[in-house]
């Protein structure tokens, strides 16, 4: 048996979240978070599947599954909002996938017009997380 709450932190366009849904037919919810939705955000991006919840502001509960895909490198501080996400929003025992852009190649004016504050591909210190 998989997870049954998912958080989809930083989810954008929501694509990953509806495929997730789509495979995981016991998933009985997932909330996808970005501070770029609003009141339309759910009709504009297509979004039908009731299981599927768009917020702008980090909800107050804990998950069984965190995602944070290709997010840490747009957040000011990255292992504070990291902490806080494995701290107030996974459940003891969850999983979480993170990933962040990791070829050279990816970190040019395109990470400047995407507001990636750095480019994660020579972390020298990662944060520590005993979830």
């Amino acid at each position: 048996m998989g997870p049954r709450t998912a958080l989809d932190a930083g989810s954008g366009d929501g694509y990953f979240a509806q495929r997730l849904a789509a495979a995981r037919p016991g998933l009985e919810r997932l909330v996808c978070f970005d501070t770029g939705y609003g009141p339309e955000s759910r009709t504009e991006l297509g979004i039908a599947d009731p299981r599927i919840e768009l917020c702008s502001q980090l909800p107050d509960e804990r998950f069984d599954l965190l995602l944070a895909l290709d997010v840490l490198e747009h957040v000011d501080d990255d292992q504070g909002f990291l902490r806080t996400l494995v701290d107030q929003h996974l459940r003891p025992g969850a999983l979480a996938l993170l990933s962040v852009p990791a070829w050279d190649r990816l970190s040019s004016r395109h990470d400047r017009r995407m507001l990636h504050h750095r480019s994660l591909i020579n972390i020298s210190e990662p944060p520590r997380l005993d979830a």
